[in-house]
Protein backbone atom coordinates (compact mmCIF):
# COMPACT_ATOMS: atom_id res chain seq x y z
CA UNK A 1 0.00 0.00 0.00
CA UNK A 2 1.12 3.77 -0.92
CA UNK A 3 1.87 5.69 1.94
CA UNK A 4 1.52 9.58 1.11
CA UNK A 5 4.48 11.01 2.62
CA UNK A 6 4.45 14.29 1.04
CA UNK A 7 0.88 14.90 2.43
CA UNK A 8 2.21 13.79 5.80
CA UNK A 9 5.66 16.30 5.07
CA UNK A 10 2.99 19.17 4.58
CA UNK A 11 0.81 18.09 7.18
CA UNK A 12 3.73 18.32 10.05
CA UNK A 13 4.87 21.22 8.71
CA UNK A 14 1.97 23.18 9.24
CA UNK A 15 1.41 21.59 12.49
CA UNK A 16 4.96 23.12 13.87
CA UNK A 17 5.06 26.51 12.01
CA UNK A 18 1.33 27.34 13.11
CA UNK A 19 2.44 25.72 16.99
CA UNK A 20 5.24 27.92 16.56
CA UNK A 21 3.43 30.96 15.68
CA UNK A 22 0.81 30.38 18.57
CA UNK A 23 3.59 31.38 20.95
CA UNK A 24 5.17 34.32 18.81
CA UNK A 25 2.90 37.00 17.81
CA UNK A 26 5.87 38.69 15.60
CA UNK A 27 6.45 35.44 13.71
CA UNK A 28 2.72 35.15 13.50
CA UNK A 29 2.57 38.75 12.13
CA UNK A 30 4.93 38.33 10.24
CA UNK A 31 4.00 35.83 7.82
CA UNK A 32 -0.08 36.15 7.89
CA UNK A 33 -1.77 37.31 4.68
CA UNK A 34 -2.04 41.34 4.78
CA UNK A 35 -3.13 43.10 2.05
CA UNK A 36 -1.29 46.21 3.27
CA UNK A 37 2.20 44.19 4.00
CA UNK A 38 2.09 42.69 0.47
CA UNK A 39 0.55 45.81 -2.00
CA UNK A 40 2.70 48.09 0.05
CA UNK A 41 5.84 46.31 1.46
CA UNK A 42 5.95 44.02 -1.71
CA UNK A 43 6.37 40.95 0.72
CA UNK A 44 5.24 38.92 -1.63
CA UNK A 45 6.12 36.01 -0.10
CA UNK A 46 3.21 36.16 2.41
CA UNK A 47 1.10 34.94 -0.38
CA UNK A 48 2.75 31.28 0.94
CA UNK A 49 3.91 31.50 4.37
CA UNK A 50 0.23 32.68 5.59
CA UNK A 51 -0.74 29.17 4.71
CA UNK A 52 1.31 27.63 7.33
CA UNK A 53 -0.22 29.79 10.35
CA UNK A 54 -3.41 29.42 11.55
CA UNK A 55 -5.76 31.35 14.41
CA UNK A 56 -6.12 29.20 16.76
CA UNK A 57 -6.24 25.01 17.88
CA UNK A 58 -9.59 24.84 16.24
CA UNK A 59 -8.58 26.16 12.73
CA UNK A 60 -5.43 24.44 12.53
CA UNK A 61 -7.42 21.43 13.65
CA UNK A 62 -10.55 21.17 11.42
CA UNK A 63 -7.74 22.02 8.59
CA UNK A 64 -5.73 19.36 9.23
CA UNK A 65 -8.77 17.07 9.33
CA UNK A 66 -9.98 18.11 6.38
CA UNK A 67 -6.55 18.11 4.46
CA UNK A 68 -5.69 14.43 5.70
CA UNK A 69 -9.05 13.08 4.60
CA UNK A 70 -8.55 14.52 1.10
CA UNK A 71 -5.17 14.94 0.44
CA UNK A 72 -4.34 11.13 1.23
CA UNK A 73 -6.36 9.73 -1.36
CA UNK A 74 -5.75 12.51 -3.76
CA UNK A 75 -1.63 11.81 -3.24
CA UNK A 76 -2.49 7.92 -3.07
CA UNK A 77 -4.65 7.78 -6.31
CA UNK A 78 -2.51 10.25 -8.65
CA UNK A 79 0.79 10.69 -7.20
CA UNK A 80 3.02 13.26 -5.16
CA UNK A 81 3.34 15.42 -7.70
CA UNK A 82 -0.25 16.39 -8.72
CA UNK A 83 -1.18 16.74 -5.29
CA UNK A 84 1.65 19.04 -4.48
CA UNK A 85 0.85 21.08 -7.34
CA UNK A 86 -2.56 21.65 -6.64
CA UNK A 87 -1.82 22.56 -2.92
CA UNK A 88 0.81 25.29 -3.85
CA UNK A 89 -1.25 26.35 -6.65
CA UNK A 90 -4.45 26.65 -4.97
CA UNK A 91 -2.78 28.61 -2.10
CA UNK A 92 -1.52 31.18 -4.36
CA UNK A 93 -4.66 31.51 -6.34
CA UNK A 94 -6.95 31.62 -3.28
CA UNK A 95 -5.07 34.34 -1.95
CA UNK A 96 -4.38 36.03 -4.97
CA UNK A 97 -8.44 36.40 -5.70
CA UNK A 98 -8.29 37.74 -2.10
CA UNK A 99 -5.87 40.46 -2.75
CA UNK A 100 -7.45 41.14 -5.71
CA UNK A 101 -11.11 41.56 -4.13
CA UNK A 102 -9.91 43.24 -1.08
CA UNK A 103 -7.45 45.46 -2.66
CA UNK A 104 -8.86 48.95 -0.85
CA UNK A 105 -8.85 47.16 2.30
CA UNK A 106 -5.02 47.58 3.59
CA UNK A 107 -6.13 46.20 6.65
CA UNK A 108 -7.48 42.83 5.47
CA UNK A 109 -5.91 40.03 7.07
CA UNK A 110 -5.64 36.68 6.52
CA UNK A 111 -4.45 33.10 7.89
CA UNK A 112 -4.78 29.25 7.35
CA UNK A 113 -4.21 26.69 4.21
CA UNK A 114 -8.12 27.01 3.60
CA UNK A 115 -7.15 28.22 0.12
CA UNK A 116 -4.75 24.99 -0.81
CA UNK A 117 -7.38 22.59 1.05
CA UNK A 118 -10.81 23.98 -1.01
CA UNK A 119 -8.14 23.28 -4.33
CA UNK A 120 -7.36 19.69 -2.73
CA UNK A 121 -11.59 18.94 -1.88
CA UNK A 122 -12.55 20.55 -5.24
CA UNK A 123 -9.78 18.30 -7.41
CA UNK A 124 -11.00 15.12 -5.57
CA UNK A 125 -14.75 15.99 -6.51
CA UNK A 126 -13.84 16.30 -10.09
CA UNK A 127 -11.05 13.74 -10.49
CA UNK A 128 -12.98 11.00 -7.76
CA UNK A 129 -16.50 11.97 -8.63
CA UNK A 130 -19.72 9.68 -6.89
CA UNK A 131 -18.34 10.17 -3.77
CA UNK A 132 -20.05 12.00 -0.37
CA UNK A 133 -18.79 14.31 1.91
CA UNK A 134 -19.83 14.86 6.17
CA UNK A 135 -20.34 18.19 7.52
CA UNK A 136 -21.80 19.26 10.41
CA UNK A 137 -24.65 20.10 11.15
CA UNK A 138 -26.31 17.78 8.15
CA UNK A 139 -26.51 13.97 10.10
CA UNK A 140 -25.96 12.56 6.67
CA UNK A 141 -23.17 12.62 3.99
CA UNK A 142 -23.67 14.58 1.44
CA UNK A 143 -23.27 13.98 -2.38
CA UNK A 144 -19.70 15.92 -3.21
CA UNK A 145 -21.73 17.30 -6.28
CA UNK A 146 -24.44 18.76 -3.75
CA UNK A 147 -21.71 19.92 -1.17
CA UNK A 148 -19.70 21.65 -4.16
CA UNK A 149 -22.32 23.71 -5.15
CA UNK A 150 -23.63 24.68 -1.63
CA UNK A 151 -20.02 25.53 -0.78
CA UNK A 152 -19.95 27.94 -3.38
CA UNK A 153 -23.27 29.76 -2.85
CA UNK A 154 -22.17 30.08 0.77
CA UNK A 155 -19.10 31.74 -0.21
CA UNK A 156 -20.01 34.40 -2.30
CA UNK A 157 -22.69 34.97 -0.28
CA UNK A 158 -19.85 35.48 2.26
CA UNK A 159 -18.38 38.01 -0.33
CA UNK A 160 -20.76 40.02 -0.73
CA UNK A 161 -21.57 40.66 3.07
CA UNK A 162 -18.11 41.73 2.77
CA UNK A 163 -17.71 41.16 6.85
CA UNK A 164 -17.02 37.77 7.48
CA UNK A 165 -14.32 36.57 9.50
CA UNK A 166 -13.61 33.40 7.20
CA UNK A 167 -11.72 34.14 4.33
CA UNK A 168 -14.65 33.18 1.24
CA UNK A 169 -12.18 34.88 -1.13
CA UNK A 170 -9.27 32.52 -0.98
CA UNK A 171 -11.52 29.72 -0.80
CA UNK A 172 -13.04 30.15 -4.12
CA UNK A 173 -9.91 30.76 -5.62
CA UNK A 174 -8.60 27.63 -4.45
CA UNK A 175 -11.44 25.73 -5.28
CA UNK A 176 -11.17 27.04 -9.00
CA UNK A 177 -7.51 25.81 -9.32
CA UNK A 178 -8.58 22.58 -7.65
CA UNK A 179 -11.25 22.08 -10.67
CA UNK A 180 -8.70 23.58 -13.22
CA UNK A 181 -6.02 21.25 -12.63
CA UNK A 182 -8.91 18.42 -12.48
CA UNK A 183 -9.66 19.52 -16.20
CA UNK A 184 -6.06 19.64 -16.91
CA UNK A 185 -5.24 15.96 -15.78
CA UNK A 186 -8.37 14.49 -17.21
CA UNK A 187 -9.90 17.14 -19.98
CA UNK A 188 -13.26 14.07 -20.46
CA UNK A 189 -13.82 15.76 -17.58
CA UNK A 190 -15.18 18.97 -19.32
CA UNK A 191 -17.78 15.93 -21.08
CA UNK A 192 -18.63 13.57 -18.26
CA UNK A 193 -19.37 16.53 -15.12
CA UNK A 194 -19.76 19.30 -17.88
CA UNK A 195 -23.35 20.31 -15.85
CA UNK A 196 -21.53 20.61 -12.35
CA UNK A 197 -18.79 22.04 -14.17
CA UNK A 198 -20.87 25.32 -15.91
CA UNK A 199 -23.10 25.17 -12.60
CA UNK A 200 -20.08 25.81 -10.68
CA UNK A 201 -17.34 28.03 -13.00
CA UNK A 202 -19.88 30.19 -14.75
CA UNK A 203 -21.77 31.87 -12.00
CA UNK A 204 -18.85 32.01 -10.04
CA UNK A 205 -17.46 33.91 -12.63
CA UNK A 206 -20.04 36.26 -13.16
CA UNK A 207 -20.41 37.03 -9.38
CA UNK A 208 -16.71 37.45 -9.33
CA UNK A 209 -15.80 40.16 -11.80
CA UNK A 210 -18.80 41.83 -10.12
CA UNK A 211 -16.93 41.91 -6.73
CA UNK A 212 -13.87 42.60 -8.71
CA UNK A 213 -15.17 45.62 -10.45
CA UNK A 214 -17.66 47.46 -7.64
CA UNK A 215 -16.06 49.85 -5.61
Amino acid sequence: MDIPVVTYVIIALIVVLSIIGFGNKRVFAKNLFSVGAILQNKEIYRLFTSQFFHANWAHLFFNMISFYSFGTTLEVRFGPGLMTAIFLSSALCGDLLALVIKRKNPDYTAVGASGAICGIIFSSIFLMPGGSIFILPFPVPLPSWFYAILFMAISLYGIGRGRSIIGHEAHIGGALSGIAWAVIYRPLIIYQSYILLIALTVPVTIMLIYYIKRP
